[in-house]
């Protein structure tokens, strides 16, 4: 099975900065996908990660807050991936609150 997924592979290079977790089963996977920056500020969603259309806010700190609750859940929730340099991960993202 060929992994062609690159954050995937920057991943196992960067073992020691990157931490990979496998979601829990409890939170449905989802096509969406968001980022946060500048100061918990900003923020990008998009419906289908693998398209560019999405919505954004230049600041917003409520919806921000929104989004990192609910990223802490997940992560706090989510299994650590031991020897995350030679496991196979299927990346997987919960349906993500709009």
């Amino acid at each position: 099975m060929v992994d062609n997924n690159r954050f995937l592979a920057l991943a196992r290079r960067l073992t020691s900065c990157i931490d990979l977790r496998a979601m829990s089963p409890e939170y449905p996977a989802s096509a969406g996908a968001f980022i946060i920056a500048d100061d918990n500020k900003r923020w990008l969603y998009r419906l289908q990660a693998d398209r560019f259309d999405g919505i954004s806010d230049m600041n917003d700190p409520a919806v921000v807050r929104r989004y990192l609750n609910f990223f802490d859940e997940v992560w706090q929730t989510a299994c650590r991936i031991a020897n995350a340099a030679n496991a196979h991960v299927t990346l997987r993202f919960p349906s993500l609150p709009v």
